[in-house]
């Protein structure tokens, strides 16, 4: 096939203008009147590469194929017809922008001359009369920097899912604000705007237009057919996994650059996170309301209302679907699914949270695409000096071995609170939930600095609030409780935010840890201690190991361990230590005085029973 004959193959190149792997660009290229060429990206495409590859006329345009750590003989596969091969850097996070941007260097090494260069995936292929149709639409006005075509699946009929991409694929035709990430684009443009950014895990294109447009260029569909995409998802896990890489990277871009006036991605962030997390905690709010009020019955029956508005919704966008002229059974598939992804795009942007410490979650930095002409800054990592890495280190060695409760600990914690709650609690213990909100609201204190932790904070303290209306009990989080708390009953619980219980402590309804004046000591409560119920403890006690508060007592005096205190203001009726074993004699005369008395009652029921009735 042509161009056989001036294959070149690099390894390692990452966006910048590397050269083939004899050092030197091939002559061959250098006379060639190419004056465009095609960037192919991939990985494991197999039979799709081969049909993209054909569908590019080799002796038009230049191919580029960047290949990403392909072991299906890929690279190999693309030499065999024509293209030259770009081993991308898999030493680092790969996203598409990364092997676009490698390719686009690549491509311009071998075609100095190129004017433009055509985007296109390794699952797709390029309608026989698009390359020159594109060529003809971008050369016809200056201050178009980027044009694409109409895109269709290839094969619909495969599965529910190809049909919901066709479906997806179609697209406003005139002047837009983004084109897809198949599309072709003025070199000059591109260099422009410092061509892809490398940081964007996924949605880098409509970053990319958003800076094309903001330098004056514009961005067009035309009414051509550009090219099939063969997605060949045939199941609901693929299908599913497409949804969630959709919601890490839309939370990505919405987070860096959603303050643009395109707003990328917001819409789709805001949107999954109502439907996602906003409806199911209204509903579990609402059933809590419900159970508080009602019992299980009408905690179900709200639960179960509520419930009524995720089909009510995918009514609702079948509905339009419909009216656009899609068949009904397609129409109510992309309504269900539409619904579904949303808690799709919630996994991934909880996924995209806890991963902001990687490169993919870094800033952009706005280097310029590398061209012969502004040949690329290596990358460089930024080190701490030796002495400030040493003294860090050291730092951190004497540190103490614990500052904060671990994970682990939080988890014991939480499931020796549940063993003391028996089987099944939730509905008939309504005191466990605001249990549950204060371990939560313990991990979220040990999370890391970070987006992650400011979401789950707010979440903690909606929580809270719901729980302390719905169920009367205040615990806040920055209470230091131990593992094996119980609440017997609820209602009119509150504990001050610095006390400190000890483990498997009891309280019932009406308990309150309080001072006895503004920023006065509050109380510490040691293992294993009960409260009765409404009393209160104030002030700056300590309640010892094994200590019982009766009802509606008012404790503002120490209480030794094993000892019980009633009244008001509390009084110590019995000091004797806890689970002090009795002495010898002292069970034996015990006893004792147990078989003297049965003896007695004996023998006067004897007697009644020999006297003569009247």
């Amino acid at each position: 096939m042509a161009g056989q004959g001036n294959m070149t193959k690099t390894s390692g190149v990452d966006g910048v203008g590397g050269m083939s792997s004899t050092g030197k660009t091939s002559k061959a290229n250098k006379k060639s009147k190419k004056d465009f060429g095609v960037v192919i990206i991939g990985r494991n495409e197999g039979e799709r590469l081969r049909r993209c590859l054909l569908s590019v006329d080799s002796k038009r345009a230049q191919i580029v194929y960047v290949d990403s750590a392909s072991t299906d003989g890929s690279g190999e596969l693309a030499q065999s017809l024509g293209a030259s091969v770009v081993d991308l850097d898999m030493s680092k996070p790969f996203n598409a922008a990364r092997a676009r941007n490698a390719g686009f260097a690549r491509l311009t090494e071998l075609v100095p001359d190129a004017r433009c260069v055509q985007f296109v995936d390794g699952d797709c292929e390029l309608d026989a009369g698009w390359l020159d149709r594109a060529v003809d639409v971008l050369g016809g006005e200056p201050k178009l920097a980027a044009v694409c075509g109409l895109l269709h699946e290839k094969s619909p009929e495969a599965s529910i899912y190809n049909r919901l991409c066709d479906l997806e694929w179609a697209k406003t035709i005139g002047e837009v604000s983004a084109c897809g990430g198949i599309f072709m684009i003025k070199r000059s443009a591109f260099e422009k705007v410092g061509g892809f950014d490398a940081t964007v895990a996924a949605g880098e294109e409509p970053e990319l237009c958003q800076r094309l447009r903001s330098y004056g260029w514009k961005i067009r569909r035309v009414d051509t057919l550009m090219c099939l995409h063969d997605s060949a998802i045939l199941s609901f896990r693929q299908w599913w996994s497409r949804q969630v890489r959709t919601g890490y990277g839309a939370l990505d871009v919405a987070t860096r650059f959603g303050s643009g006036p395109d707003q990328l991605f917001v819409s789709t962030v805001k949107s999954a996170r109502v439907w996602g997390i906003g409806l199911p905690a209204a509903i579990a709010s609402a059933g809590m309301v419900g159970a508080a009020a009602g019992g299980p019955a009408m905690s179900a029956a709200v639960v179960g209302t509520g419930l009524l508005a995720l089909p009510a919704q995918s009514l609702r966008i079948a509905a339009r679907a419909s009216r656009n002229g899609q068949p009904l059974a397609l129409a109510a598939a992309y309504g269900g699914l539409t619904v579904i992804s949303k808690f799709a795009h919630v996994l991934g942007q909880w996924r995209y949270m806890t991963n902001r410490g990687t490169s993919l979650g870094a800033h952009k930095s706005r280097a310029p695409i590398a061209t012969d002409n502004a040949p690329a800054k290596p990358e460089t990592v930024e080190t701490a000096p030796p002495k400030a890495a040493a003294a860090a280190a050291k730092t951190r060695t004497e540190a103490p071995a614990i500052t904060a409760p671990t994970k682990a600990a939080d988890d014991a914690a939480w499931q020796a609170d549940k063993a003391r709650y028996g089987a099944k609690p939730w509905m008939r213990e309504q005191s466990l939930w605001a249990v549950a909100v204060y371990r939560f609201g313990r991990r979220v204190d040990n999370l890391p600095a970070g987006l992650k932790k400011k979401i789950f904070d707010k979440t903690y303290w909606l929580l809270y609030r719901a729980t302390e209306v719905l169920v009367g009990v205040g615990i806040p989080k920055s209470v230091d409780i131990g593992p094996g708390f119980r609440i017997h009953h609820f209602g009119g619980i509150f504990v001050h935010n610095e006390a400190k219980i000890g483990a498997n402590c009891t309280f019932r309804q009406g308990c309150t840890l309080g001072n006895r004046h503004e920023d006065g000591p509050v109380p510490v409560l040691e293992d294993d201690v009960e409260l009765g119920a409404y009393s209160q403890v104030l002030g700056g006690v300590t309640l010892g190991k094994g200590a019982k508060v009766g009802a509606l007592s008012v404790v503002l005096c120490d209480v030794p361990a094993g000892a019980s205190a009633v009244g008001i203001p509390a009084k110590v009726v019995s000091a004797k230590p806890a689970g002090k074993p009795l002495s010898k004699t002292t069970r034996s005369s015990a006893t004792a005085k147990r078989v003297r008395k049965t003896k007695t009652t004996s023998r006067k029921r004897a007697s009644s029973a020999s006297q003569p009735s009247k």
